[in-house]
């Protein structure tokens, strides 16, 4: 993989922790971008319609370039390795929308059960 990309593997893993990192770094923000969108709809707007349109934001954005998340996708979950890393990434992104969740419904995340 560096010698394709034309670094060492000390620049290579400067920018990435592992090499599975580099398939699922587009979605790297995925999670902050949704718990944005979520944390900028209207306070009146039901949960339920709020995180229907914050799913739909990341579905659309995605849209533009479906070719290459497919292929990505089909990459993630026919590589053991990358899909665990996947699933990890997956759970960062479930944190971050519970915590946002529990904003929006005025509990304490901290203090709230776990989901």
């Amino acid at each position: 993989m560096v010698a394709a990309a034309g670094v060492s593997k000390r620049t290579f893993f400067r920018y990435f922790a592992s090499k599975e990192d580099v398939v699922v770094q587009f979605l790297a923000g995925m999670g902050a971008d949704m718990r944005a969108e979520l944390a900028g709809r209207p306070a009146q707007e039901s949960l339920s319609a709020a995180l229907r349109h914050t799913v739909l934001v990341s579905v659309n954005a995605c849209a533009g370039h479906s070719d290459q998340a497919l292929r990505v996708v089909q990459l993630i979950l026919g590589t053991p390795a990358l899909r665990a890393r996947f699933l990890e990434r997956q759970a960062q992104w479930r944190d971050e929308l519970a915590e946002e969740v529990a904003h929006r419904l005025g509990l304490d995340p901290a203090t709230s059960p776990a989901t």
